[in-house]
């Protein structure tokens, strides 16, 4: 019942375009920001190898579960992009789960201020708590990115066992607080009864 309300509260949310707008743009650089800092995008100073024509495109399809398919595209002589299946859904999730948040962040936020509603603000604070462990998340695909620019190579040997960990921690706790975020929408600003929250 509570998982059915909180998607029906998003569903509603996101049905006015502004708010879905907010949550494809976020989920969209968020998306971008990860794909640097976790290394699946990288730019090289050394060419890549002569032996490699440009643009190239490999897909592997056979080998570990969670591995493949493993996407690697070479677009210039300096740039890679590499993917296996779990940064991929990794990056998937975490975005689009960072868009919705930040669409119910604004929702509440113009609706609160509108009614002048000193609601909780929990699920703001919860969100970024779910962005930070994602960022330290380490593929098997992925050389770290700006991880390693910023923390040196030594924090990958640290993180090549749980960086997976990261990714999983962070999801669950970006959909606890769109949950968080829902039930205030729910609970604190639907007792204005004369008020129809959804034309925001």
């Amino acid at each position: 019942m509570i998982i059915k309300d909180t998607i029906k509260t998003v569903q509603r949310v996101l049905g006015k375009g502004h708010y879905l707008a907010v949550a494809v743009v976020v989920a969209l650089i968020y998306g971008v920001f990860y794909m640097f800092f976790t290394g699946i995008i990288q730019i090289t100073a050394e060419e890549i190898p002569e032996t490699i024509k440009i643009p190239h495109v490999y897909i592997l399809l056979n080998g570990q579960i969670g591995l493949v398919p493993w996407i690697t595209v070479y677009p210039d002589r300096h740039t890679v992009f590499s993917m296996t299946f779990a940064a991929m859904l990794s990056t998937f999730l975490n975005s689009v789960l960072v868009g919705i948040a930040s669409a119910l962040i604004l929702y509440r936020y113009k609706v609160s201020k509108f009614i002048q509603c000193q609601c909780k603000s929990t699920g703001g604070s919860i969100s970024l708590a779910g962005v930070l462990p994602s960022i330290f998340s380490v593929f098997a695909c992925c050389g770290g990115g700006l991880l390693v620019a910023i923390f040196g190579v030594g924090i990958l040997a640290s993180l090549r066992t749980y960086g997976s960990m990261f990714s999983v921690i962070g999801i669950v706790i970006l959909a606890y607080a769109i949950f968080l975020n829902a039930k205030v929408i729910r609970e604190n600003l639907y007792t204005n009864k004369n008020l129809n929250l959804f034309d925001f």
